[in-house]
């Protein structure tokens, strides 16, 4: 597990470079990343990430398998 954790770390801390993007605990768990203050995606724990796509990247993605729904 511990791969997957360097994983996820590298990609918080790509996505806290972008402009006004902050990071808190998800209501939910986990920890959730905004944009102005909007829900943009989350992570929850070492397995799940949940990144909205528009629906024909989300329909690639999936019949590619490299994403799981």
């Amino acid at each position: 597990m511990k791969h997957i954790g360097n994983i996820l770390e590298s990609v918080k801390k790509e996505i806290l470079s972008w402009p006004r993007v902050t990071a808190e605990p998800h209501r939910f768990g986990g920890l959730e990343f905004k944009y102005d203050k909007r829900e943009m995606e989350y992570i929850h724990g070492n397995t799940v990430v949940d990144f909205p796509f528009p629906l024909h990247l989300r329909k690639e993605l999936v019949s590619s398998g490299k994403v799981l729904v």
